[in-house]
């Protein structure tokens, strides 16, 4: 969506989600009505590739490649 291209990456791959959830420059807001209570949260939302072969599990991963994966998850 930002005109930026993914590389031809080998590995684990990380980037921002063009499509995040959450927005650094979202307004803040606070809800308290009865049961219902709401507030606002600001923060990015990154993308993790496990593998090239996107149709690939960590079910399917080697234990070598879900590590990658994992220590991407704990950073």
């Amino acid at each position: 969506m930002n005109g930026e291209l993914n590389p031809n990456y080998q590995d684990v791959y990380v980037f921002t989600n063009d499509f995040a959830a959450l927005q650094k420059d979202s307004t803040s807001f606070s809800l308290k009505d009865g049961l219902l209570e709401a507030q606002s949260e600001q923060d990015i939302c990154k993308v993790i590739c496990f593998s090239p072969d996107h149709s690939k599990s960590l079910a399917e991963m080697s234990v070598k490649e879900i590590i990658k994966v994992a220590k991407v998850w704990k950073s």
